[in-house]
């Protein structure tokens, strides 16, 4: 049961980042804090703020809230608690395709049209390792973060693998995941 006048904790999280928060609290980032407030014995209260370059700065650490649900463990500005999830980028394509690629390296990607998230006008970092494979010419961009007012911006990377507009897109594993649930598309881990 939460406290209803007791301390509150206060969560700064993004309105619309699923599969990790959303202002209707449907992310598992929102479900996590609601834990944490329970068992806390304290009273949850949602800090909305877009996770966009210097969300450390001007959530956290200028004391808007007291919690961020999700950081990477490598974080130096705030103190991190031990990993509670893992994962790893994965590759999305059409299960018609006849062999899945697995690795970076794979000559398959070569003559493909590869969907990649940007990240505040910087590639997610498995281009930067096509780049080196000299594959730049054959990445296709697509904004972490959309348009003002976009719903699920990070879905357009997936939807696109989907649609066949790339013949390859390669996401953070659980935006992959939850965007192509319920889909004709096959999801592989990037092994190296």
């Amino acid at each position: 049961m939460f406290a209803a006048d007791g301390p509150v904790l206060r969560v700064c999280a993004d309105p619309n980042n699923l599969p990790f928060s959303n202002q209707a609290r449907e992310g598992f980032e929102n479900r996590l804090a609601e834990i944490v407030a329970r068992d806390l014995g304290m009273r949850l209260e949602f800090v909305w703020w877009s996770e966009r370059k210097n969300f450390i700065e001007n959530s956290i650490a200028a004391g808007a809230c007291d919690a961020l649900m999700g950081v990477p463990t490598t974080l130096n500005s705030v103190e991190v608690t031990d990993p509670w999830y893992r994962s790893t980028y994965v590759f999305v394509e059409r299960r018609s395709n006849a062999r899945p690629v697995s690795s970076l390296n794979d000559a398959a990607l070569e003559a493909m049209r590869i969907g990649i998230h940007v990240v505040d006008g910087d590639y997610a970092p498995p281009a930067q390792l096509l780049a080196r494979r000299g594959l730049s010419a054959n990445l296709v961009s697509f904004s972490l973060y959309g348009h003002e007012g976009e719903v699920n911006p990070p879905a357009r990377l997936v939807e696109a693998a989907g649609r066949g507009d790339v013949d390859i897109a390669i996401a953070w594993g659980p935006l992959a995941g939850y965007f192509a649930r319920n889909s004709s598309l096959t999801i592989t881990p990037v092994t190296r």
